[in-house]
């Protein structure tokens, strides 16, 4: 039988396929534009506003009604159950770089793939048991791909475009940016702080990374703001501030 974690390893792989081979054959630029508001809705909204900031570190507070719409997209950023999602990033903060570290930068591709990350974590006991009291984490969790499948599935039966660019081709970025952010932000880049693990900042990645300033992360990850310096500009924090938190 299949685990759970290989299910959805599967499912990342598959989706990415059918995201090529449907842009290659449903080619309009005109439908790049869904993308981007899928992007944004499950990549930066989803995953790293809710998944991340809010769910994990809890670093800022929304309204019920926008945390049940936010978790539904961080649950189509394709990264896996939230609640599962957030015990393992607070393992990768105890044990950055070192044994313990579901996703060590060292392992290269390996981590970028998702290879050997399921026998690599150690997830927090103490965010399992947080998480397991919330009523949609514990929903989300046992129903995450009939969700997700459920949700694409639907999409495509109105139109496979509809399907192909909300939902697989932000997907597919999802994955990548996440494996850039797990490999190649513990690997080059500057550092404001002397953090025990590896982490860097990258400017480069401002524009199109949920946490490019990731070695202040590190330093200071109950703070919803990434940025410390005049020329770090964090986006998602702009968005938190005021947009989500005014909602």
């Amino acid at each position: 039988m299949v685990s759970p974690h290989n299910r959805l390893v599967l499912l990342m792989f598959a989706t990415q396929v059918l995201a090529v081979v449907g842009v290659a054959y449903y080619w309009d630029p005109a439908w790049l534009l869904v993308s981007l508001l899928g992007v944004f809705l499950f990549v930066s909204v989803g995953l790293e506003c809710y998944l991340h900031r809010y769910l994990t570190h809890r670093s800022f507070g929304v309204s019920k009604p926008l945390e049940v719409l936010m978790h539904l997209c961080g649950v189509f950023a394709l990264q896996g159950p939230p609640l599962l999602w957030a015990a393992n990033h607070v393992s990768h903060h105890k044990h950055a770089d070192r044994k313990g570290d579901p996703h060590p930068a060292a392992n290269g591709w390996k981590s970028w793939f998702w290879v050997d990350t399921n026998t690599n974590a150690t997830m927090s006991p103490s965010t399992v048991k947080r998480l397991l009291r919330d009523p949609l984490c514990v929903w989300s969790h046992k129903h995450y791909f009939k969700i997700y499948l459920g949700g694409v599935l639907a999409s495509a039966a109105i139109d496979p475009r509809i399907a192909l660019y909300g939902f697989l081709v932000p997907a597919m970025y999802s994955f990548h940016a996440a494996g850039f952010v797990t490999v190649v932000l513990h690997r080059f880049g500057y550092r404001n702080f002397d953090t025990p693990d590896q982490s860097r900042n990258l400017l480069v990645g401002a524009l199109f990374l949920g946490s490019p300033f990731h070695n202040n992360h590190h330093a200071n990850p109950g703070d919803y703001n990434n940025s410390t310096r005049w020329y770090e500009v964090d986006l998602h924090a702009l968005l938190i501030r005021y947009v989500l938190k005014r909602l």
